[in-house]
C-alpha cells in the first residue's frame, strides 16, 4: 500500500474520532487514543506492520502537537483548585498499583514454587 495513502487514511481517522470524541463530550486526544488503537496492525489490517517501524519521527512530532493541544486547556486556576482531589487519586492509584502488583508477585512465587516445594518434601519421605 502507498505511504501517503497510509498517511492519509490515518489522519482521516484520527480526524472522525477526534470530532465523534468531541461530540459526546470528551477530549479529541481520546478520540485520537480510540483511532490509534483502532488501526493498530495487531488489530486491523488496513495499516501495514511494516510501516510502522519506520514512522518514530512522525509519532513523536504528533505526540508534540497532541501533548500542546491538551497543555493548552490547562488552567493554573483549576489545577489549584482541584490539586487535593489530583492528588488522592495520584496517591490512591500509585497504592493499588502497588498493592495489585505485589499480590500478582506472591501468588506467582508461591505457584512457581509450590511444586519444588512439594517434591522436595516428597522426596525427602522416602
Amino acid at each position: 500500500m502507498e505511504s501517503i495513502l497510509v498517511v492519509g487514511i490515518i489522519l482521516f481517522v484520527g480526524f472522525i474520532f477526534g470530532e465523534l470524541a468531541e461530540f459526546i463530550k470528551l477530549p479529541k486526544v481520546t478520540g485520537y487514543i480510540i483511532a490509534g488503537i483502532m488501526l493498530n496492525p495487531g488489530i486491523c489490517r488496513i495499516i501495514p506492520s511494516g510501516f510502522t517501524e519506520h514512522t518514530d519521527l512522525i509519532t513523536n512530532i504528533a505526540l508534540a502537537f497532541i501533548v500542546f493541544s491538551v497543555g493548552g486547556t490547562l488552567l493554573y486556576s483549576k489545577i489549584k483548585k482541584l490539586s487535593r482531589i489530583i492528588l488522592s487519586i495520584t496517591f490512591f492509584e500509585a497504592e493499588f498499583a502497588c498493592i495489585i502488583e505485589r499480590c500478582y508477585r506472591c501468588y506467582s512465587y508461591t505457584r512457581t514454587h509450590r511444586s519444588v516445594i512439594c517434591q522436595n518434601s516428597y522426596s525427602k519421605s522416602r
